[in-house]
């Protein structure tokens, strides 16, 4: 126990020409100081602890963060490989059987093509338009939560969408390099195919 321990009432018998208020003011004074020389150390030695936790919360958050750029499983992640086979398909169609960009009927890819050469280009200009798909879909994969009444409503209506304008072009896409048959034709046959395999696929 150190001297600034001591009772104020058993100083008095040595200090006798000062008061006890000075006395109490004293040992006020010299508690704080060691208190605050006490707290001085303690944050020191805590210093590096604290740091370590910011670290921690800094890497949950980017773990957090980093969790949306995969989706979950759920019929979202389904919907996305599904489509991402019907590019592939239309992409490795093309690649397989195009001979020079002027053949291709994409004008944006055919663009991509004359500037870049068929293979480097083609695949850029997939990289350009599927980045934003799959990013949509990983994020609504953990975002989208629809009751089971309202997803049975909306479900149907989605898939519609999703199979016509990303599935059934690219299947159109793909098909017409050894196909003949007419583009609509080719598209609804895309489409079909996309929807027959989500029913499945959702079912099991």
């Amino acid at each position: 126990m150190g001297f600034h321990n001591f009772e104020p009432r058993f100083v008095e018998a040595f200090i006798p020409k000062r008061n006890s208020n000075q006395i109490n003011l004293y040992f006020i004074l010299l508690n704080s100081k060691y208190e605050s020389k006490i707290n001085i150390h303690t944050q020191a030695l805590t210093y590096p602890f604290r740091n370590i936790e910011r670290g921690e919360r800094r890497m949950q958050n980017t773990a957090e963060s980093l969790k949306y750029f995969i989706p979950r499983k759920n019929i979202w992640r389904t919907r996305l490989i599904l489509l991402l086979s019907f590019i592939m398909f239309d992409y490795t169609a093309t690649l397989a059987f195009c001979s020079a960009p002027i053949f291709e009927g994409n004008i944006y890819a055919r663009a991509f093509m004359e500037t870049f050469g068929i293979g480097l280009g083609l695949t850029l200009f997939n990289i350009i338009t599927t980045t934003p798909l799959y990013l949509i879909f990983s994020v609504d994969s953990h975002m989208i939560r629809l009751p089971p009444k309202i997803a049975k409503l909306t479900n149907p209506v989605v898939d519609g969408i999703f199979a016509w304008f990303i599935a059934g072009v690219r299947f159109n896409g793909a098909t017409s390099w050894f196909w003949s048959a007419p583009p609509v034709a080719r598209q609804v046959t895309g489409a079909a195919l996309y929807l027959i395999l989500i029913l499945i696929l959702i079912k099991r």
